[in-house]
């Protein structure tokens, strides 16, 4: 073919080789162009040369600049058929692989512009079927799809047949594999393939046969991206995983939903979400759990103490990321090699160690880890009195400091871990407190009150054991506990104790912050003391939680994603945060997005009472009744009949027509609030479904009284969308603050 002229095009060298058929560049005589020429192979039947016609009429179609252009379609004298192209330089990612791991930022962009290209692909009713790294050219002037050589018109039945398997094999979806009628979710399953390749460097299923390779596509899970490369932000491994979901209706539904995605990690994008460089160039770390060794059976406190005592001090380190208690403890009781807990949690360190308590004797082992291969970096073993464990606690995290090369900035204390009782047996009782305040039951929260008392009757100045009684306090008027005017006084007389006697407790700061946003309504001051938590403790994920919601609940969505987003970069594993981000989903209406997410973390915990909540709210914004329903009762089973959740499900059967049996949850509930304490929304979300509004109005009126914490979300909740119109529903806005200033700090 070399030097033939077909037509006006002088055939000038071959480009590559598949099985439809050659491609040549060439000369267009015309208008003096360099173009791509491809033949189809000869001798071939008619049912291939039809769908080499198609792949000209499909992609004929197709304007954008993620695509390679057709420019026409025609045939030889000899009956030669042909398509030319525009001409793409630089190489197909197929080559680009061959050369090594590509760089964390190379590949987003390459796997957004893909994305970019099937959106526009599929918005024409055009397939491609056959996304590879083969197909996708790497050119000077940015990332084109190429050969649409199998695929098709969506509204063409000729060539789609059930039982018809056409494509590459590694990159082929569960349902091509098994001959059926696809749409653009097998696009976005072999984008997900192709993406996974690009980061792991490896398929994410493999066989030694393409036997075995469509057998691991249809039964094996691949595993996460982050177990390759810990770098890897959440939001870009979550929707990769989603697209390889075997089950299409699981997958992102269309291409737009990837560039979503996509679009905010690429470095220059002007988002305030942290990319995926910034990731790589903060080191990290993780400090499991300290294992006990002590031969008393209570003993396990001191060492979880201890372990959130370091977790603490390194998260003053600037320039470090300290993965928080919550996912560094999910490994306590699930050992795991420390290259996958590096590679779940995304850290490049860990330290890890072991306590012994024998009277006043203290034995601390500790060692830094590389994640990566194991290798230890530091290690030491201290044997001191107990009064001694302020002393060993400090000099752990100062070895660890410096074997990271993190320094402290210049006006920055010297201690990474501030001493705030010299009483021993105060910090010990407080550890108790903390030890039972993190079971986060009702037992629990009852115990924890009274260690923390007990430290207080040892040392009247301790600043954390006020706190603790302040986060006590807050907890059992935001969960039900109690009604919320009797407990939130004692929130705030605690929290200012504590303050009073050391301002820069941040845990102190982020209670305060709590008062005054649920219980005083004042916005501005509210995010004056998050703010003031944060700087002083930029590791912190409470504060980054409950500033969240302060922004979630003044409809600053976008700040409210940045701030959970942060807590999640610190606490991957914490179902709580996760639940969090499905919420700003939620209350963007943004439904869809926090389903997934809800799933996601199910994932981790399916017995988590809030995240069937949120998804069943979801749903029934979706008009899913049946199904927010099912989600609700499961709910209101596992949390051991809470008539809380008997308020949205009531609201759902309401919207279902079920008009009777949401009556009767309201006699439930007047008998439930005979013997405890129920909050008022709870009535509102029903009254609001049957239509009833005025007496839903009596309701958000006690609400308001007893200052209900759900009543925060009046502004944005999706539930009031048929109120907003009425004058009394601006009315009780404006006597919360909400106005268009109503978060404007102070100090700004």
């Amino acid at each position: 073919m070399i030097g033939r002229t077909i037509s006006h095009y002088r055939i000038l060298e071959i480009l590559g080789q598949g099985a439809m058929g050659a491609v040549y560049k060439a000369l267009d005589l015309k208008l003096e162009r360099p173009v791509a020429i491809k033949f189809l192979v000869p001798g071939l039947d008619s049912p291939l040369k039809a769908r080499f016609a198609g792949e000209a009429k499909a992609a004929s179609v197709l304007d954008h600049t993620n695509i390679c252009t057709i420019y026409e379609f025609d045939e030889t004298p000899d009956g030669e058929m042909f398509i030319v192209m525009a001409y793409c330089p630089g190489e197909n990612l197929r080559a680009r692989l061959k050369k090594g791991q590509v760089p964390l930022q190379e590949a987003i962009s390459i796997a957004l512009q893909v994305a970019q290209g099937l959106v526009k692909a599929h918005g024409m009713g055009v397939l491609h079927r056959d996304i590879k790294p083969a197909n996708v050219m790497l050119s000077p002037d940015g990332v084109k799809i190429v050969d649409f050589g199998i695929a098709k018109l969506s509204a063409d039945q000729v060539l789609t047949q059930a039982g018809t398997i056409l494509g590459t094999i590694p990159y082929m979806s569960p349902e091509q594999l098994g001959g059926k009628t696809v749409d653009a979710r097998t696009d976005i399953w072999s984008w997900g393939v192709l993406t996974y390749e690009m980061l792991a460097s490896q398929l994410p299923f493999q066989g030694e046969s393409d036997l075995a390779t469509a057998d691991a596509i249809l039964n094996q899970e691949p595993f996460p991206l982050t177990h390759f490369r810990p770098d890897i932000p959440d939001q870009l491994d979550t929707i990769v995983m989603r697209a390889l979901h075997k089950s299409s209706d699981e997958r992102p539904q269309t291409a737009e939903d990837l560039v979503r995605v996509m679009r905010p990690l690429t470095i220059g994008s002007g988002t305030t979400m942290a990319t995926a460089e910034n990731v790589v160039q903060t080191p990290s770390i993780a400090v499991l759990p300290f294992v006990n060794l002590s031969p008393e059976p209570d003993s396990e406190y001191f060492s979880d103490g201890l372990t959130e005592e370091l977790i603490y001090a390194l998260s003053r380190l600037p320039n470090l990321r300290v993965v928080s208690r919550t996912s560094a403890f999910e490994f306590k009781t699930k050992p795991q090699s420390v290259r996958r807990i590096g590679a779940q949690l995304r850290v490049a360190k860990i330290v890890e160690g072991s306590v012994r308590k024998l009277g006043q004797k203290l034995r601390v082992s500790a060692q830094l880890v590389s994640a990566s291969d194991g290798y230890c970096l530091w290690s030491q073993r201290f044997d001191r009195e107990i009064k001694d464990v302020f002393e060993i606690q400090d000099e752990i995290a100062q070895q660890i400091a410096d074997n990271l090369k993190v320094r402290l900035s210049g006006d920055a204390p010297a201690i990474l871990l501030k001493r705030r009782t010299e009483n021993v047996e105060a910090y010990d009782l407080y550890l108790r407190g903390r030890f039972q305040w993190n079971k986060r039951s009702g037992d629990g929260l009852l115990r924890a009150r009274e260690y923390f008392e007990l430290a207080l009757a040892q040392d009247a100045g301790y600043a954390p054991a006020y706190s603790g009684l302040a986060d006590y306090h807050i907890a059992v008027a935001s969960w039900g506990l109690a009604t919320p005017t009797d407990a939130w006084p004692k929130a705030k007389e605690t929290a200012e104790r504590a303050l009073a006697i050391d301002n820069e407790l941040a845990e102190a700061h982020a209670s305060m912050g709590t008062i005054r946003m649920w219980y005083e309504w004042n916005w501005g001051a509210a995010e004056q003391e998050f703010r003031r938590a944060i700087d002083l403790n930029p590791g912190h994920p409470n504060a980054h939680v409950q500033y969240n919601l302060l922004l979630l609940q003044t409809a600053r969505f976008e700040e409210a994603e940045r701030e959970i987003r942060t807590a999640l970069t610190s606490d991957p594993l914490s179902i709580r945060i996760n639940s969090y981000l499905a919420g700003v989903f939620h209350y963007r209406g943004e439904y869809d997005q926090s389903v997934e997410r809800c799933r996601r973390a199910l994932e981790l915990d399916p017995q988590d009472i809030e995240l069937h909540v949120v998804l069943a709210l979801n749903y029934e914004q979706k008009g899913m009744y049946r199904e927010a329903i099912l989600e609700l009762e499961q709910a209101h089973q596992l949390s051991d009949n809470n008539p809380l959740i008997l308020g949205p499900l009531g609201s759902c059967y309401a919207a279902a027509g079920d008009h009777a049996r949401a009556r009767g949850f309201l006699d439930d509930l007047d008998r439930a609030s005979q013997v405890t304490y129920v909050a008022p929304i709870t009535w509102v979300m029903i009254y609001l479904g049957l239509g009833e509004f005025d007496r839903a109005f009596e309701w958000l009126e006690k609400a308001a009284q007893v200052r209900d914490v759900l009543l925060c979300y009046l502004r944005v909740g999706p539930i009031y969308q048929c109120i907003r119109g009425d004058p009394r529903y601006n009315a009780l806005l404006q006597r919360m603050g909400f106005t268009s200033d109503e978060t404007r700090t102070l100090s700004a």
